[in-house]
C-alpha cells in the first residue's frame, strides 16, 4: 500500500482487504477448509467513511507494533534453533511448539490477537 501514516484507507482499499479471504478460496484449493483473517499492517491511523463498512472483519496491525513483534519472533526463533540438531526430531518440535505458544507466537495465538484488532474499530473515521 506504500501508506503514510497521515493517509486513510479508502473504501477500494477496505473492500480489497475485505475481499482478500474470498480470492484465497477460489485460488488457492488449500486454504478452502482453513479461517482466514485479512489483516492491514499499516502505518495508516485514518479510513474514509466509505471504508468502515468493508474493515468490520479485517484486523489492523500497526505496522510499529508489527515491527516490535517480529523483533520478538525472531529472537525465539534463533533461540529455538540453537537446540536443532536433526529434522523430525519429536522432542524438538514438541519444545519448538511450546515456545511458539509461550511466546504468542502460533497460529491460534496470532488469530485471536488480531481478531480482537478490527480496522473498523481503530481507524478513527474520517470524511
Amino acid at each position: 500500500m506504500n501508506a503514510k501514516p497521515d493517509s486513510a484507507v479508502d473504501t477500494a482499499k477496505g473492500r480489497q482487504a475485505a475481499t482478500h479471504p474470498n480470492w484465497m478460496r477460489k485460488n488457492v484449493p488449500e486454504s478452502e477448509a482453513g479461517e482466514i483473517l485479512a489483516v492491514l499492517v499499516t502505518p495508516v491511523k485514518a479510513m474514509r467513511k466509505g471504508a468502515a463498512p468493508h474493515l468490520v472483519k479485517v484486523g489492523l496491525w500497526p505496522v510499529d507494533e508489527f515491527r516490535e513483534w517480529t523483533v520478538g519472533a525472531l529472537a525465539t526463533v534463533r533461540e529455538i534453533r540453537t537446540t536443532f540438531v536433526e529434522s523430525g526430531d519429536p522432542v524438538w518440535r514438541a519444545k519448538a511448539a511450546e515456545t511458539f505458544e509461550r511466546a504468542g507466537l502460533d497460529a491460534p495465538s496470532l488469530m485471536e490477537k488480531l481478531k480482537g484488532q478490527s480496522a473498523a474499530g481503530l481507524l478513527r473515521e474520517v470524511a
